[in-house]
């Protein structure tokens, strides 16, 4: 007689349904060859199981896999990073980070273990700079580095200024940096810029009012014969005239 042949045991595919969840490779449904790789599909948790069947046409299992309701959230602060949140679902956690300006290194985003926990962010710290200000009145101001173990902005006193400028770096990064050595020279009468200059282009050379020289042509978008006036008592603004929207 002859003997150790068995029937051949071909499974079949579970639903569709019974499919969801998983990303399956069908290699070989043959139960004594069984070969079906499988994983858990994005948004889904745990780790997948596949069981043969026993009996042909039958459908094998899947099992081990379930819908992620693990959700992290933002940190309290993220200071120091700039950051984009595309999923805060633990399965498939989006979230990208970079050093925000102020800062460097390499930034990681690290996602929660736990539901409602915060997810990490680490690599970037502080570089030590300066910050330029906002308010330069009376200095002319070239700045080469606002780092401050490479601090380097040449100052000098503006027209109608005088004194020993001097620039001094900041005492602590992010903050700005001083200014100091310029004073006001009285009896020089001299105009000051207007505070609008909307439709002009306006180069000014003296703003002194025995040599006042300012030319001004009329901004894109704008025409007419522009004119710079000089002001009428020290101190006070020049007037800008002539241009008018197209």
């Amino acid at each position: 007689s002859i003997t150790g042949c068995v029937p051949r045991i071909q499974c079949t595919s579970p639903s569709k349904d019974d499919k969801d969840g998983y990303v399956v490779t069908e290699t070989s449904t043959v139960a004594q060859h069984f070969v079906v790789p499988v994983s858990c599909a994005a948004g889904y948790e745990g780790k997948a199981v596949v069981t043969a069947c026993t009996k042909t046409g039958e459908p094998y299992t899947l099992s081990g896999c379930k819908f992620s309701t693990t959700t992290c959230v933002a940190p309290h602060t993220t200071q120091g990073y700039l950051v984009t949140e595309a999923a805060l679902r633990k399965a498939i956690f989006d979230v990208k980070a970079q050093c925000a300006p102020g800062f460097a290194g390499a930034a990681k985003v690290t996602k929660c273990n736990l539901h409602g926990e915060a997810y990490t962010l680490s690599g970037c710290s502080m570089v030590p700079l300066c910050v330029a200000l906002n308010d330069v009145t009376g200095y002319e101001v070239t700045e080469t580095s606002l780092y401050r173990d490479s601090f380097d902005v040449k100052v000098q006193c503006a027209r109608g200024y005088s004194g020993s400028a001097s620039a001094t770096k900041c005492s602590n990064a992010l903050r700005s940096y001083s200014l100091a050595g310029c004073q006001r020279i009285s009896g020089i009468p001299i105009c000051l810029s207007p505070s609008n200059v909307d439709g002009y282009m306006v180069s000014e050379h003296s703003l002194e009012i025995d040599t006042f020289d300012v030319q001004a042509t009329c901004a894109p978008g704008y025409h007419g014969t522009p004119k710079a006036t000089v002001c009428g008592a020290s101190l006070s603004s020049y007037s800008l005239s002539g241009c008018s929207k197209r």
